[in-house]
């Protein structure tokens, strides 16, 4: 039992969670004593890292980078793609900057923010009751499939909270491309303007 409510507003904040995957539900009853239980949702609580980029060297034009190199800049973190794309990133900066340069993309991967999201970001919610957006391969290898009516903008996080993958724009039913990612657990926030729902996946 965390807590009991006598009057509306019937709300409750729960505070210094350890990390870790959580099942909850609720429970009303009212002046007669009869009661009912609200489907159970689960939630998972991470560790925030509060900056991911602390040991990775900032970015400087033409510092030598190989394949795999790892620099910051502006707030996010990068990785230098592999041959033949990686000499590219020792160009001039106004053109392979990452995240900056014209065409930084073309010799840059986007590793996500330096600054994790809070925990509160990446509440996992497991009911099918409560939406009817869904993801399919699940564990996946190289795309998912986002079922959906709607359209929606989608933000791809890693365990320690850490934004992995940009707002990317999905279509009704569209697919989401993550061969890239590395094999693990992630959390893909998934609005469509009518609802705001995260979803866990598992990258193989």
């Amino acid at each position: 039992m965390l807590f009991n409510d006598y009057a509306a507003p019937f709300t409750f904040t729960w505070t210094n969670v350890a990390a870790g995957t959580y099942t909850i539900t609720a429970r009303a009853t009212d002046n007669s004593g009869a009661g009912t239980t609200s489907s159970a949702i689960t939630i998972t609580v991470v560790n925030v890292v509060n900056n991911t980029c602390a040991s990775i060297a900032q970015y400087i034009e033409n510092a030598g980078y190989a394949a795999g190199s790892k620099v910051k800049n502006n707030g996010r973190q990068y990785e230098c793609k592999p041959y033949p794309y990686s000499g590219w990133c020792n160009g001039a900066a106004w053109a392979y900057g990452p995240g900056s340069g014209a065409y930084w993309s073309d010799a840059w991967l986007d590793k996500g923010s330096c600054t994790a999201r809070s925990a509160a970001d990446l509440v996992g919610i497991n009911d099918a009751q409560v939406s009817e957006v869904f993801l399919s391969p699940n564990p996946a290898t190289d795309v998912i499939t986002i079922h959906s009516d709607l359209a929606s903008t989608v933000r791809v996080f890693n365990v320690q909270g850490m934004e992995v993958m940009t707002e990317t724009s999905v279509n009704a039913n569209g697919i989401l491309h993550v061969s890239e990612l590395a094999a693990g657990i992630y959390y893909i926030r998934i609005d469509t303007g009518n609802e705001l729902v995260t979803k866990a996946i598992i990258k193989k």
